[in-house]
Protein backbone atom coordinates (compact mmCIF):
# COMPACT_ATOMS: atom_id res chain seq x y z
CA UNK A 1 0.00 0.00 0.00
CA UNK A 2 1.49 3.58 -0.78
CA UNK A 3 0.14 6.30 0.73
CA UNK A 4 -0.43 10.07 -1.12
CA UNK A 5 -2.51 11.70 0.53
CA UNK A 6 -3.77 11.68 4.61
CA UNK A 7 -4.58 15.28 5.66
CA UNK A 8 -7.49 17.92 6.48
CA UNK A 9 -7.72 20.71 4.32
CA UNK A 10 -8.87 24.17 5.63
CA UNK A 11 -11.93 23.70 4.30
CA UNK A 12 -13.20 21.00 6.67
CA UNK A 13 -12.48 18.05 4.23
CA UNK A 14 -10.19 15.21 4.88
CA UNK A 15 -7.96 13.56 2.27
CA UNK A 16 -7.10 9.69 2.28
CA UNK A 17 -5.53 8.69 -1.24
CA UNK A 18 -2.87 6.48 -2.60
CA UNK A 19 -3.05 2.39 -4.33
CA UNK A 20 -3.24 -0.78 -2.79
CA UNK A 21 -0.80 -3.85 -4.85
CA UNK A 22 -1.45 -7.13 -4.28
CA UNK A 23 0.16 -9.96 -6.49
CA UNK A 24 -2.32 -12.80 -6.96
CA UNK A 25 -2.11 -16.37 -8.87
CA UNK A 26 0.85 -14.42 -11.03
CA UNK A 27 -1.74 -11.31 -11.53
CA UNK A 28 -0.40 -8.19 -9.88
CA UNK A 29 -4.30 -6.47 -8.82
CA UNK A 30 -3.21 -2.20 -8.41
CA UNK A 31 -5.64 -0.53 -7.15
CA UNK A 32 -5.95 3.46 -6.60
CA UNK A 33 -8.22 4.90 -3.82
CA UNK A 34 -9.26 8.51 -3.11
CA UNK A 35 -11.34 9.39 -0.25
CA UNK A 36 -12.86 12.89 0.14
CA UNK A 37 -15.11 13.24 3.55
CA UNK A 38 -16.46 16.17 5.29
CA UNK A 39 -15.50 16.74 8.81
CA UNK A 40 -18.84 16.82 10.95
CA UNK A 41 -17.33 19.45 13.45
CA UNK A 42 -14.52 21.71 13.66
CA UNK A 43 -11.03 20.74 15.55
CA UNK A 44 -8.44 17.98 15.36
CA UNK A 45 -10.62 15.59 17.66
CA UNK A 46 -12.82 16.07 14.66
CA UNK A 47 -10.55 15.30 11.57
CA UNK A 48 -8.43 12.23 13.37
CA UNK A 49 -12.37 10.55 13.51
CA UNK A 50 -13.26 11.62 10.30
CA UNK A 51 -9.60 9.87 8.55
CA UNK A 52 -10.58 7.27 11.01
CA UNK A 53 -13.96 6.77 8.92
CA UNK A 54 -12.49 7.04 5.69
CA UNK A 55 -9.64 4.10 6.60
CA UNK A 56 -12.61 2.49 7.69
CA UNK A 57 -14.23 2.90 4.44
CA UNK A 58 -10.91 2.13 2.29
CA UNK A 59 -10.66 -1.08 4.25
CA UNK A 60 -14.45 -2.21 3.61
CA UNK A 61 -13.45 -1.88 -0.35
CA UNK A 62 -10.33 -3.46 -0.01
CA UNK A 63 -11.96 -6.64 1.50
CA UNK A 64 -15.12 -6.71 -0.47
CA UNK A 65 -12.43 -6.94 -3.33
CA UNK A 66 -9.97 -9.42 -1.69
CA UNK A 67 -13.58 -11.11 -1.50
CA UNK A 68 -14.08 -11.75 -4.81
CA UNK A 69 -10.78 -13.36 -5.90
CA UNK A 70 -11.01 -17.04 -6.89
Amino acid sequence: MAVNGFHGRYDGRVIVSGEWLLKHQGQLIKRPFNIELKQQQDGYDAMVKTLAQAWSQEATAIASELNRLP
